[in-house]
């Protein structure tokens, strides 16, 4: 439960600094950061550094997933990237909830759906989020600004790069805006991972040749979706067929690195909530690092018609 201390001592302190907040958002950020694993996904994802399992399949000691052996790394390429969705939107969550729009177990309750969408749409575009605007003496924070001081509590980093930070946060709210595969994956519409050719698209050349559509990919996750639109006159029913190229050798590096982001926020946070006066923080290298890009959707559509069904 919530210290006493923390109660008596803390709380007036941090209504100085803070003086926004109730002692009701106080003592939630205090519940959420004593016990916050900032490397949870981290920990998910090294599991899948480990070889596939591979048991006797006489008597007793029979395999649970038999053919896990065979198809463990197709299953981790998409696992992978399903782990990076949410990794880093809890870190660009993480961000969001700073002072004074947190606290954290509200940001995360509270921004959803179109707020959600339209905040992730503004941050890869290197834009600062409407409803997230920051005045310092009188001027509104420019993005590379509004990111740092949310990230470092308003504290300053000696070696901090704005800019390579931007990017990192951007390039990620790019990934996480499209929620087709991340849906897919909450939804259980994840087919086997793509070893090749996605769905084996091709055309027909002016030769008679078939040409594929995509290119040769090394991995990637492919899902099957369904839509349906009504009006007073027709039903039309869609199937969605959507990929997108991973790498899960790249994802496992994003991984670590917005672990290491995620600990660095709950850190100072929870020195200002502690009342804590030294702390020691340590920034990842956020270099930008080759993307794979291949996505697409693609729709087969029937309309039915119900005045002549």
């Amino acid at each position: 439960m919530i210290s006493e201390q923390f109660k008596a001592e803390r709380i007036p302190a941090l209504r100085k600094k803070y003086p926004r907040y109730s002692d009701t958002m106080f003592e939630a950020d205090w519940l959420f950061y004593k016990a916050f694993d900032p490397k949870y996904y981290l920990r998910l994802a090294a599991q899948f550094e480990l070889p596939a399992f591979v048991s006797d399949t006489i008597g007793n000691e029979r395999d649970l997933i038999p053919d896990n052996a065979e198809r463990h790394i197709k299953t981790k390429t998409s696992f992978f990237r399903f782990i990076r969705y949410l990794s880093s939107e809890t870190l660009i969550l993480h961000l969001l909830s700073a002072y004074p729009f947190g606290p954290l177990p509200k940001t995360l309750s509270a921004l959803r759906n179109d707020e959600l969408n339209k905040a992730l749409e503004s941050i890869s575009l290197g834009k600062v989020p409407q409803k997230f605007a920051i005045l310092q003496d009188g001027r509104a924070l420019r993005f590379s600004e509004w990111l740092e001081f949310i990230f470092l509590s308003g504290e300053k980093m000696e070696d901090f790069d704005r800019d390579e930070f931007s990017r990192f946060i951007s390039g990620e709210a790019r990934l996480i805006k499209n929620r087709d595969a991340v849906n897919a994956f909450k939804h259980g519409r994840i087919q086997e991972g793509i070893d090749g050719q996605p769905f084996q698209v091709s055309i027909l050349s002016d030769e008679g040749e078939r040409q594929p559509i995509f290119g040769e990919m090394r991995g990637g996750v492919q899902w099957v979706g369904w839509e349906e639109k009504c009006s007073l006159s027709s039903l039309t029913q869609s199937i969605k067929l959507g990929f997108e190229e991973v790498d899960h050798g790249l994802d496992y590096e994003v991984i670590k690195k917005s672990s290491a982001l995620n600990q660095i926020v709950r850190d100072l946070r929870w020195a200002i909530l502690s009342g804590d006066t030294e702390i020691s923080i340590f920034l990842p290298d956020l270099a930008p690092m080759k993307q794979h890009s291949q996505r697409s959707i693609l729709k087969l559509d029937t309309t039915w018609d119900k005045e002549s069904s």
